[in-house]
């Protein structure tokens, strides 16, 4: 049994304490919490040690305040009685080679699709460090490797990708309002373009997840819950494509960005309860902001009613707090080998890239024709 979870900050994390106003930053996430005064010895003590390099999760009490943010590392746990660290499926490709490309191919050629045309944004090798991944994560009793630390490393990286991509997302975003205002029509057709991409995921929702119930038994019951969660989701989407244009489904354009990140999940849940945790975690997102951006450019045309099947989705997601479902996976998890880590942390590595690049794709397959 691993002992009580321990929080320290992301290295990429700040924290400044000015009077009662904690400010709380990092590339994907700022925030300011007011520090009331029967805590504020304690954010000074906290602060101070971690200014001073220690994370050791001393002061998780204090930080396990933000642990509904994106903002901790779990510390490498200690796990009491005898075990044998699970491993992955001995068959899992991401495993048999160095470059990202030949995963890749592999994943793409089970949708009989040329991936040559995505390589340009995933590389030629893997970026992400297995070596700090390790690290970060191992058992301080024995030689394997805490679930939970692992995810929140792997969780890190990520959205630090995804906020060098940031920009890239708004722009579409100005672009796709610019286009509403000047050319309604086309916004329109555009716009149920950039919804199939959704329809993809939520249609294929279901035949990502069901392999995990036979093949990884660790997480079974968590599947079931978020399976049941995640039905008829497509309808909803679909419901507001069908405001903006009759297309038939089967002529639905999809990216090969979209098709290729969704197979990936796909695979995982065949073959690593991390990996498929990880990637579970790219698709639901991180954070829920105030408003669905894409439903609210479509509330403010003059087809208001294409926004409601893509706002219901985005409040059934948010309500059912989604973003917090790969945690109930990997809190279930027993230690993992290396294995398990290095499969979660080159899947997810190729997974985001393809996902970060999406709204660029989009502009220039949908837009920029």
């Amino acid at each position: 049994m691993f002992e009580e979870i321990k929080y320290v900050p992301y290295p990429s994390a700040t924290f400044a304490l000015s009077g009662d106003k904690l400010s709380v930053g990092a590339p994907w996430l700022d925030l300011e919490v007011e520090v009331d005064e029967s805590h504020q010895a304690a954010a000074h003590s906290a602060l101070q040690r971690l200014h001073s390099g220690q994370r050791d999760g001393g002061d998780s009490q204090f930080f396990g305040f933000f642990a509904e943010h994106p903002l901790l590392h779990v510390v490498p746990r200690h796990f009491a009685g005898e075990f044998q660290p699970h491993d992955v499926n001995p068959n899992n490709v991401v495993l048999m080679s160095d470059d990202p490309r030949d995963f890749v191919r592999f994943i793409a050629a089970r949708l009989e699709l040329d991936p040559v045309s995505v390589f340009d944004l995933i590389g030629s090798c893997y970026e992400w460090s297995l070596a700090e991944a390790l690290a970060a994560s191992r058992l301080p009793n024995a030689e394997a490797y805490d679930p939970f630390s692992a995810y929140t490393y792997v969780r890190e990286r990520r959205l630090l990708h995804q906020a060098t991509r940031a920009e890239d997302a708004q722009r579409f975003l100005e672009n796709l309002l610019e286009l509403r205002r000047d050319n309604e029509p086309e916004f329109f057709r555009v716009m149920a373009d950039v919804l199939a991409q959704q329809y993809y995921v939520t249609r294929d929702c279901q035949a990502c997840l069901t392999p995990a119930l036979d093949h990884l038994p660790e997480i079974r019951a968590q599947v079931v819950r978020y399976i049941a969660e995640e039905q008829h989701h497509d309808e909803l989407i679909l419901r507001s494509i069908r405001e903006l244009t009759d297309k038939p489904a089967d002529q639905f354009r999809f990216t090969k960005e979209i098709a290729i990140e969704t197979e990936v999940i796909k695979y995982a849940a065949h073959v690593c309860p991390l990996a498929f945790a990880c990637l579970v975690s790219v698709m639901e997102g991180t954070a829920y902001p105030e408003r669905d951006q894409v439903s609210t450019l479509l509330a403010e045309s003059s087809k208001p009613h294409s926004a409601k099947g893509v706002e219901a989705h985005f409040h059934i997601n948010r309500d059912n707090n989604h973003t917090a479902i790969p945690e109930t996976f990997v809190a279930v998890l027993p230690p993992i080998s290396a294995n398990v880590v290095k499969s979660a942390l080159r899947m997810t590595e190729v997974a985001i890239k393809l996902d970060a690049a999406l709204s660029s794709r989009m502009h220039a397959d949908f837009i920029g024709r």
